[in-house]
């Protein structure tokens, strides 16, 4: 099988249901945009840190969490803690929203969100037999997509016209906390979200290190030694066709 990637070291986690720990402000905040977030898998915290001056800003405590993922968004003012409570059915995950200057919650999903995409408007959410693509920040929901096995995404590339959505998935979720030293094997899948598909098209083995989508959201580039050579052994450029769904050369 084709492989994006060849070894990751697992995380190890500790981590439980959110409460404020600690709030340690400095007396000039720093703007939105300079900010960080962290999870602590030791100490089992998720900590906002100012990049201009490294001190921590605020503090959440992690308790009974198999894993956890924090993203910090909105510029900076919002930081969303997605967590999986369980490892076993019925799996309980829940992703809260938290404003950073308070640590007050604002809003929660009660799903995991695995990732953004570049704008925020997009998030995707995965159980263990769909997956779901949801509006932010009305949390509302673009499409659910059900029939496979959705393994663990890690990385979202919408494009131009926010119509097509590229998935990076690995087989194992990379934030749990049991550790493992085995290989993560890993492969993109391209989703048509306006009818709420995948497109079976695009072969979700192709090893593709940096794709991109065209400007006008025509094509989407493969690279000319990832997909062209190894896939087709053709020397030079290709990319995908989002209108026929096909291969061009160029």
């Amino acid at each position: 099988m084709a492989s994006l990637g060849s070894l990751f070291t697992i995380l190890v986690s500790l981590a439980l249901v959110l409460s404020p720990v600690s709030s340690a402000r400095a007396q000039s905040p720093p703007t939105n945009r300079n900010r960080s977030v962290r999870v602590d898998r030791q100490r089992g915290q998720v900590i906002v840190i100012s990049n201009e001056t490294g001190e921590t800003i605020l503090t959440f405590g992690l308790s009974n969490t198999f894993s956890a993922r924090a993203f910090l968004i909105d510029e900076g003012e919002t930081v969303a803690i997605a967590q999986s409570l369980s490892m076993n059915p019925p799996f309980e995950e829940v992703t809260t929203f938290l404003d950073i200057d308070t640590g007050e919650e604002i809003t929660r999903l009660p799903e995991r969100v695995y990732g953004f995409s570049e704008d925020e408007s997009l998030l995707v959410t995965r159980a263990p037999q769909e997956m779901a693509i949801h509006s932010y920040p009305s949390l509302t929901q673009r499409c659910r997509l059900t029939g496979e096995y959705w393994r663990y995404p890690t990385g979202l590339r919408l494009s131009p016209d926010h119509r097509f959505l590229l998935v990076y998935f690995v087989s194992k979720d990379l934030d749990t906390r049991i550790p493992t030293f085995s290989s993560v094997i890993s492969w993109i899948q391209l989703f048509d979200i306006e009818e709420c598909e995948r497109v079976s098209e695009f072969p979700r083995l192709w090893t593709i290190s940096d794709p991109v989508f065209s400007d006008d959201s025509r094509f989407l580039y493969l690279g000319e030694e990832r997909v062209c050579w190894h896939e087709f052994s053709t020397e030079g450029n290709c990319r995908f066709n989002l209108t026929t769904y096909e291969v061009e050369f160029f």
